[in-house]
């Protein structure tokens, strides 16, 4: 049995192994990131598309469980997008938090 999640092929390893992006792109697709977690639009977007799915999984019917299947998906993808930004948020605050201990280090030595 293969879930969804699964590939039906087999993934390049080297493809799996991405190199570390520097320390300024981390933070600033983490303010980037931010930035779109605050957005009133896109919240919005996503609660609706939410408030839509379980919507249609109410008004199913017990039979169509590809469908039912479908909508948990389509949510499950909106907080994997959600984590995400959340993840290079936390990333970001991270790297400039090393940034400032390694600059207040420098200047104690100095």
């Amino acid at each position: 049995m293969r879930w969804w999640w699964q590939a039906a092929v087999p993934v390049d390893e080297p493809l799996l192994h991405v190199p570390p992006l520097p320390i300024d792109d981390v933070i600033r697709r983490g303010d980037q990131a931010s930035r779109l977690l605050q957005d009133p639009v896109l919240a919005g977007a996503f609660a609706e598309i939410r408030q839509d799915a379980y919507r249609m999984w109410l008004d199913s019917q017990p039979s169509e469980n590809v469908r039912r299947e479908e909508l948990y998906r389509i949510i499950q993808a909106l907080e994997l997008v959600r984590g995400k930004l959340r993840a290079y948020r936390g990333a970001a605050r991270l790297k400039v938090a090393e940034r400032e201990q390694e600059e207040a280090r420098e200047a104690a030595e100095a």
